[in-house]
């Protein structure tokens, strides 16, 4: 006939733990949060650095070229592809360039964008146009920025 302790199992005596192991468990837990803080300070870091644009704004350059239009060759061209296929970017920066302008950046953007938009500073509302019309298969709408922007034209290309 069995017991209740044979069942329920006698209660074990624990050892108390030594000196050695108490300090290396203490170094253990200091390792460990040590990793933890590191790894939540980088993740901030690197968040951070990703969500914050570190652009250098281009200095404009006032000597002459052999464009035709002077005031083309000078303006402060920003492509930002939001199209989602890279190709884009290259026969965009190639049609700007046919129409007599110059690019400063090229960029691809996080975000994805439906419409094709050639964004421009006031006053170059002439020069937007005529990039506009150079890029026609992608129906490009034409706004003035609604805030500032280092850059004189930009032009957001879409999906459609």
């Amino acid at each position: 006939m069995s017991k209740a302790w044979d069942i329920i199992g006698r209660k074990r005596e624990t050892k108390k733990p030594t000196a050695a192991v108490k300090k290396r468990t203490q170094y253990n837990c200091v390792f460990w949060l040590f990793v933890v803080l590191v790894f939540l300070g980088s993740m901030f870091f690197f968040g951070k650095l990703s969500e914050s644009n570190f652009t250098i704004a281009p200095v404009k350059t006032t000597t002459p070229q052999s464009s035709p239009d002077l005031t083309n060759s000078v303006l402060l061209i920003n492509i930002v592809n939001g199209s989602g296929r890279f190709e884009e970017t290259d026969k965009v920066t190639k049609a700007v360039k046919t129409a007599g302008f110059e690019v400063t950046k090229t960029e691809t953007s996080i975000n994805s964008y439906d419409t094709t938009i050639v964004y421009y500073k006031s006053g170059l509302s002439p020069q937007a146009n005529q990039i506009a019309a150079q890029l026609s298969v992608y129906k490009p709408k034409v706004q003035q920025f609604s805030q500032s922007s280092s850059y004189d034209i930009a032009v957001i290309i879409g999906s459609k």
